[in-house]
């Protein structure tokens, strides 16, 4: 688990060079036009950030299917999606205080959901290619453009921008949390998954406004989080509403 998020941290590198190729060789960049900013974000954005993230996650992978459970192959994806996010963090901090308060709330659930629910995905395709090859696919396809849209909508507020964005987190947490589901029914049952969820949010968030009042006071420290606020309010629902299903 350890490695995992080393891991995570370390796939910065493989996504500044992709990004450093994709200026220099494919002049890719946001145009402010619609359909380009739309490939730009999805393809360029989404699709370097997950494949960077999932081949830092393919060494950990021979220890974990001779060793480990489905449920490992997945906590370990989203352990390097966290360190992931917690590099990322850093240059939001660098962006200004309301920028690093707004995504730190989401981004960390985003980048842990994203790639634990693609390495699981990826673990079933190479333990039945035939039989998984399909849901790798569409798991892959469906990671890419949800990630692609999300950070659309947070540089285009004329579509929508942050708010809107935050519905991502609707099929996001939904397809999360039945790869966790299908996991856990091959390991045993211990914290459940929405206790242990709750407890970390309510960590998180409490600790975020703390930070933020000390910095700025209350007022100010609450609008800058409200964005990101809204978006633990839906992953909260929706994770209370799915497992209630389950």
């Amino acid at each position: 688990f350890a490695a995992a998020f080393v891991a995570g941290v370390l796939s910065v590198l493989p996504t500044l060079l992709i990004v450093g190729l994709e200026d220099t060789l494919l002049h890719f960049k946001e145009r402010g036009d619609l359909v380009s900013d739309l490939i730009f974000f999805t393809v360029g954005v989404g699709l370097r950030e997950e494949l960077a993230k999932l081949l830092l996650f393919l060494p950990l992978l021979p220890i974990l299917r001779r060793k480990g459970t489905r449920l490992d192959a997945l906590t370990c994806g989203a352990l390097v999606g966290l360190g992931f996010a917690a590099e990322e963090n850093i240059s939001y901090l660098q962006q200004g205080l309301s920028t690093a308060l707004s995504r730190f709330l989401t981004a960390n659930f985003f980048h842990m959901a994203m790639t634990g629910t693609l390495a699981s995905a990826l673990d079933d395709f190479l333990r039945d290619r035939e039989k998984f090859a399909a849901d790798f696919s569409r798991t892959s396809v469906f990671i890419v453009g949800i990630h692609g849209a999300y950070d659309f909508l947070l540089s285009h507020d004329e579509y929508g921008g942050t708010y809107l964005a935050m519905t991502a987190f609707v099929f996001l947490t939904r397809m999360f949390l039945n790869a966790v589901e299908v996991a856990r029914r091959r390991a045993d049952r211990g914290l459940t998954p929405l206790h242990a969820f709750v407890f970390a949010v309510s960590l998180v968030v409490g600790v975020t406004l703390a930070y933020a009042t000390l910095a700025v006071g209350p007022k100010l420290a609450l609008g800058m989080m409200g964005a990101g606020l809204i978006g633990e309010g839906i992953i909260v629902y929706v994770f209370v509403r799915t497992l209630r299903t389950l």
